[in-house]
């Protein structure tokens, strides 16, 4: 059911927003060694590129635990 959804998005659109996703990022860190991953070289960031996008979700991580965090003074 939710499939049918999915199939109005472009090949190239779904390929574009895959390759910031985290495993793809991390992948494209380890691109650079011989392992083979099962990913399309195409699909991968440049290492620069990669790095960050790992960042910015380390990032967006440590504010959602931030703002969903009860805070308490231990006086």
């Amino acid at each position: 059911m939710v499939e049918p959804a999915f199939m109005v998005v472009p090949d190239e659109v779904v390929q574009t927003v895959g390759s910031w996703t985290p495993g793809i990022a991390l992948a494209s860190l380890h691109s650079t060694s011989s392992a083979d991953f099962g990913f399309d070289p195409g699909q991968f960031l440049p290492v620069w590129a990669a790095a960050l996008a790992l960042v910015g979700y380390a990032v967006l991580a440590s504010l959602a635990a931030s703002f969903t965090t009860a805070r308490r003074d231990l006086a």
